[in-house]
């Protein structure tokens, strides 16, 4: 199948994952890629865990990276604001983005560790391990990507959100993406900061910001604060 020779080509080990799996994999693949391409999506959120699991035995991780390999926003969780944010960086950058939670902080590096459970882009794996084929880290069920991404010298931490009153805001923080290996189980990224990663999560946790961040491989932070002025948002940039 065509949607199965796709993977296989931007991939490392599809082969370890049951066939079963596969095929269902190369089913979903085929649902969504119609639907984009139907439709004219730019940028969708879908949901993920557990409903795949439970209703249809295979993630659908694995299919959301595809997508976002092709350049189109897709964002995990029904994070719709998350898919937004992921398509303007992608616009401004001109390549793939990463998308995930910060799940570790390191005072000493001054770095946050952003993660997911294995949607990002084939692109943005390493070059010494390539976009490696795993399972979900809590279901042990594939296909799902599992590698850390690559170095960059400039980053841009993003999100779109929304205060309480309904109205968007802008989260921006500057860095650079650390050459560094998988963290977790799935794909992950470390970066870097310019200002002090503690304040920055501090301060992210007491403002209410969503869970889902966006990471940018390249600098647009500039970029970023003009389009929210655009839009007369709230800018919050670090």
């Amino acid at each position: 199948m065509v949607y199965l020779q796709d993977i296989e080509n931007r991939t490392v080990g599809l082969s370890q994952t049951p066939e079963k799996n596969r095929r269902d994999f190369a089913r979903l693949y085929n649902a969504y890629s119609t639907y984009v391409k139907e439709h004219h999506i730019g940028a969708l959120a879908s949901r993920c865990w557990p409903d795949f699991f439970t209703s249809f035995g295979t993630p659908v991780c694995a299919v959301l990276a595809m997508l976002n390999d092709l350049n189109v926003a897709v964002a995990c969780e029904a994070d719709m604001y998350g898919a937004l944010s992921m398509w303007i960086g992608m616009r401004f950058s001109g390549r793939p983005v990463f998308f995930g939670d910060p799940v570790s902080l390191d005072e000493n590096e001054n770095t946050i560790t952003f993660w997911h459970c294995g949607t990002a882009a084939c692109s943005l794996a390493r070059k010494d391990t390539g976009a490696v084929i795993g399972e979900h880290c809590n279901r042990h069920i594939g296909p799902t990507m599992e590698f850390g991404c690559e170095a960059s010298e400039h980053a841009t931490i993003f999100r779109i959100g929304r205060n309480p009153d309904g109205t968007f805001r802008f989260f921006a923080v500057s860095g650079k993406a650390l050459d560094k290996p998988k963290q977790f189980f799935g794909t992950s990224v470390v970066i870097e900061t310019c200002a002090e990663s503690k304040t920055i999560i501090h301060e992210a946790v007491k403002a209410g910001w969503e869970p889902h961040y966006v990471v940018i491989f390249d600098d647009v932070a500039d970029e970023l604060e003009m389009l929210a002025h655009m839009y007369n948002c709230e800018v919050t940039r670090y």
